[in-house]
């Protein structure tokens, strides 16, 4: 017991950390006297961040900070195991696809049948989804209509007082006026008070520094502080992007931190893309959740809003809108189902200073491109590896019961809006720019290999049937996900693609092109019932594609409507908030416009998400998703390293 209560309890520190003045702080930890009891005793749970938040002879310089914890487990690291790792996504995307092309080449009846399954499976997976987003949706109306800022003053004063937000904005070549716009909304937060707004700045960017003091300047008022931080490039273990930039700012947000002797439960750490706009009673429902909650709850709690790329919808490409139909359908999803797959944090969230301090996470890994689903893996695995270490200390035999899952995202329906990617250049550069982004987001494969790596070093380190089989029941099911996300959907397109065009080359394009419907009809006749099932399923009609349309149309009148932000509007002068959309220039929906539709306009967004969705459907899963994830695994393959590819943003013009 007495080693247990020195391991919750983590020894006094005292540092000497800069401030603003250039004067010496002291920042002192001081042992929880109370360390929270659970049924299986005292359990650490990431309470208390100061012990945890300075590693050894790194407060000079903060370059320490960013090599992340004791227990660094990263498929770049140089060991067999971990480069293995990081190949299985490759070998197994690259075997699905090879498997594809040789049945299809030399056995047509076993390629028919691969692509049945995978066909099959894919439905299975969309279909769920399907009915999981129109469930999302009915969630978000009913979230959205609470006003949150309310039930926070239903609660304990001295409470409430007890939390601070800290919004983390990791940006490069970001237009000025966005940042702007985006620190606005952030300011209409009804806790923007105790909100500190951190300015991740790329220091390779020309002009930062410059841009950020103006920005502060302008509006610093709108919160408790703002600062900038300016990232260097060229540190060692480190990837160019927005998880060694947002571990850059976390770092020196947490020594300022430290000095406030903060309950690290109660202090919010969100990230964000610098055009995300957050709901403005976003924070006060991560509030309100989390004060109703355990400390221990909240301590190993991931929040996560739906994130909405719609805010220019309209002026993107057919096969663009496509893919923010395919983001909403799974976010709303994700969130809503949880029973069988657990959702990933994904774009902009939030977490307690408690878990991202935490000695088996300590921040954001600096060497990886998906900063958002690593991260969430990251602390799924803390917990366990917490768990771990006190079955160790224990010096218990048998199951470690104490390796479980703890982490836990939990779901804030009100919606974030963001940009879909767009280049002022014109329709085919607006597409080229999606398919960068594209390129960027399949880098995502390699958390595959992640989560597999941590499943084998725990298993190591504790024991394979040591560990509980409800751990290794959800470590599968991450694994089984991801593996469906990245490789198990894009093989089955690349199946459907390749066994359509074999087939095609195999007609009489001759007589196709004098006799069409005689030539089609007897091609239908002449078809096994697995092509016949195949080529109705490439025709995409069907009661899940009109379900997720109809989801999708509800969703965007919904917000062109303004009912997501009822409350808010309900609290703001009428005639200003008409100007301010008036001059807004950031988007055509804000979700902020309150205006009544008529009711043929849903019918008008069927029809053409529906419309999009036939025509370009397939063809953006290809050029989006297939081609992608190719280049993605051929990295993998060769070892090369992965680089954070910037987006076009829509052009800012701000009077």
């Amino acid at each position: 017991m007495v080693a247990l209560l020195k391991r919750s309890c983590p020894p006094t520190l005292v540092c000497d950390i800069a401030s603003d003045d250039g004067t010496k702080k002291m920042a002192t930890n001081q042992c929880l006297k109370n360390p929270m009891p659970t049924t299986s005793g005292f359990l650490e749970t990431p309470n208390s961040f100061q012990a945890n938040a300075f590693i050894k002879n790194g407060i000079s310089t903060g370059k320490e900070l960013t090599v992340g914890p004791k227990r660094r487990v990263s498929v770049s690291n140089p060991d067999l195991t971990s480069k293995l790792c990081s190949m299985l996504p490759a070998v197994s995307l690259f075997g699905h696809y090879g498997a594809v092309v040789l049945t299809t080449l030399f056995f047509p009846s076993a390629a028919y049948l691969l692509s049945t399954f995978l066909t099959i499976l894919v439905f299975l997976w969309v279909g769920n989804m399907a009915i999981s987003s129109a469930l999302g949706l009915v969630n978000m109306r009913r979230e959205t209509s609470k006003d949150w800022n309310a039930l926070v003053k239903t609660l304990p004063t001295e409470e409430v007082q007890k939390v601070h937000h800290v919004v983390i904005l990791p940006n490069y070549m970001e237009h000025e006026a966005m940042l702007k716009e985006t620190l606005e909304n952030l300011g209409k937060s009804p806790m923007a008070h105790v909100m500190q707004v951190v300015l991740a700045m790329e220091g390779r960017e020309r002009g930062s520094h410059e841009k950020a003091k103006r920005i502060i300047a302008e509006k610093k008022h709108l919160f408790e502080d703002v600062w900038a931080t300016f990232h260097p490039a060229g540190l060692p273990r480190e990837t160019a992007g927005k998880s060694s930039n947002t571990q850059w700012a976390f770092n020196e947000t947490r020594r300022r931190v430290a000095v406030k002797e903060w309950d690290a439960s109660l202090v919010f750490v969100s990230v964000a893309d610098a055009d995300s706009m957050f709901h403005p009673h976003y924070f006060s429902a991560i509030t309100h959740q989390g004060l109703t909650m355990s400390k221990e709850e909240r301590s190993w709690s991931i929040w996560q809003p739906p994130v909405l790329l719609f805010r220019n919808f309209f002026a993107v490409p057919s096969m663009t809108r496509v893919s923010s139909m395919a983001t909403l359908i799974f976010e709303l999803a994700s969130l809503s189902n949880q029973k069988l797959f657990t959702a990933f944090a994904y774009s902009s969230y939030s977490t307690t200073m408690a878990l991202a301090t935490h000695q088996s996470v300590e921040g954001w890994d600096a060497d990886v491109i998906a900063e958002d689903h690593h991260m969430f893996c990251k602390c799924w695995f803390g917990a366990l590896w917490n768990g771990a270490d006190m079955n160790q200390e224990k010096g218990k035999s048998g199951v470690a019961h104490e390796v479980q899952p703890r982490v836990k995202l939990q779901p804030v329906f009100l919606p974030c809006l963001g940009y879909l990617v767009e280049s002022s250049d014109g329709y085919l550069e607006s597409l080229y720019a999606r398919f960068k982004q594209a390129r960027r987001h399949m880098q995502g494969i390699v958390e595959l290999g992640y989560v597999v790596l941590q499943w084998i070093r725990l298993s190591q380190s504790v024991g394979f049937f040591r560990i509980p089989w409800r751990s290794h029941r959800s470590i599968a099911l991450i694994c089984i996900k991801l593996h469906i996300l990245h490789i198990s959907s894009t093989a089955q397109v690349f199946s459907l693609f390749f066994v359509f065009f074999r087939g095609l080359l195999r007609m009489n394009l001759l007589q196709l092109v004098w006799h069409p419907v005689a030539s089609l009809t007897n091609s239908w006749t002449s078809m096994s019932f697995m092509q016949k099932a195949l080529s109705a399923y490439l025709g995409q009609m069907s009661f899940v594609m009109l379900l997720t349309c109809v989801t999708t149309a509800v969703c965007l009148k919904d917000l062109m409507e303004g009912k997501y932000h009822q409350h808010v509007l309900d609290t703001e002068d009428a005639e200003a908030s008409r100007h301010e959309m008036a001059q807004s220039s950031f988007g055509e929906i804000t979700g902020f416009k309150k205006k009544s539709l008529p009711r043929w306009m849903l019918a008008a967004l069927v029809a053409l998400i529906l419309n999009d969705n036939l025509v370009n459907g397939y063809p953006s899963m290809a050029v989006f998703a297939v081609i992608p994830v190719m280049l993605a695994g051929w990295s993998l393959l060769r070892f090369k390293d992965f680089e954070y590819i910037v987006a076009d943003k829509p052009e800012f013009k701000k009077d």
